[in-house]
């Protein structure tokens, strides 16, 4: 035999072998004995304009883009109060066992204090949405539908995941309960709008991986675009309870009437 065909033969012999090898390798991911995986909290942001973000398909997308933080962005929470601030509204004083005793006079009185209460808020509500964290954007660049996205108390049905030490996706976050089933509803995304939510890329920790967010629709769950961060591994770990009840998954169409028949 021809001294360099051996050669080559033993050379691809020696990478079938190698490659044999590392498929039987078993992966073993680090002990954890404690649970860091965390609550999800991403409240919803104010209807908006679509960003100027380069190449946005022509449809439902989740974008990470780093030159967005927040600094000027107007929350569901400030919008809601300054919704509050410009009309005179009993629904939330008129409850108080106080209120049925009093005049017109005086309850038109207690309504503008309120009012002004609330429009006092809305400066310090700006403050503390806009701190300079991650804004997630949630964009419907299609022409015609408009898109669904379940939510609970103005918070996303949304969680952060990782890939793990198998180049799984897994969460590292889970969904937080609410108290009443009348606290989920719909969030209607118009075409050719957005919204947004604030999250903290997180960038310290034992394990540099991948990263999304994880958002669910009606029965669909939606992906963001990929970002490089640093987790604890323990992140990926969490106790039965919270394994088996508050999983993304499980709230597929938590809402108990038909959306169409709304």
């Amino acid at each position: 035999m021809n001294k360099n065909l051996e050669i080559i033969l033993l050379i691809i012999l020696s990478f079938l072998t190698n490659c044999l090898t590392k498929q039987k390798e078993i992966v073993k991911e680090p002990f954890c004995d404690t649970f860091l995986m965390q609550a999800a909290n991403y409240e919803q942001g104010n209807d908006t304009l679509i960003p100027n973000i380069k190449n946005i398909k022509n449809n439902f997308s989740i974008i990470i883009d780093t030159s967005f933080k927040a600094n000027n962005y107007i929350s569901i929470d400030e919008y809601l109060v300054a919704k509050e601030s410009e009309k005179l509204d009993s629904t939330r004083i008129e409850k108080d066992s106080v209120w049925n005793t009093l005049t017109l006079k005086q309850k038109l009185k207690r309504m503008k204090v309120y009012q002004k209460e609330r429009k006092s808020q809305i400066k310090t509500i700006h403050e503390e949405y806009n701190d300079g964290k991650q804004i997630i954007w949630i964009i419907n660049n299609s022409f015609n539908d408009t898109m669904i996205l379940q939510v609970k108390l103005f918070d996303f049905f949304c969680v952060l995941q990782a890939k793990n030490i198998s180049d799984q996706w897994k969460s590292i976050e889970y969904i937080t309960p609410v108290f009443d089933n009348f606290c989920y509803h719909y969030l209607e995304i118009l075409p050719k709008r957005a919204t947004f939510f604030k999250a903290e890329i997180p960038d310290t920790g034992n394990f540099e991986t991948k990263l999304r967010f994880a958002i669910l629709g009606l029965d669909t769950v939606y992906y963001s675009n990929e970002i490089i961060g640093k987790i604890d591994y323990c992140q990926f770990n969490c106790d039965s309870n919270i394994n088996k009840l508050y999983k993304l998954e499980r709230y597929k169409k938590i809402v108990d009437w038909d959306y169409k028949g709304r």
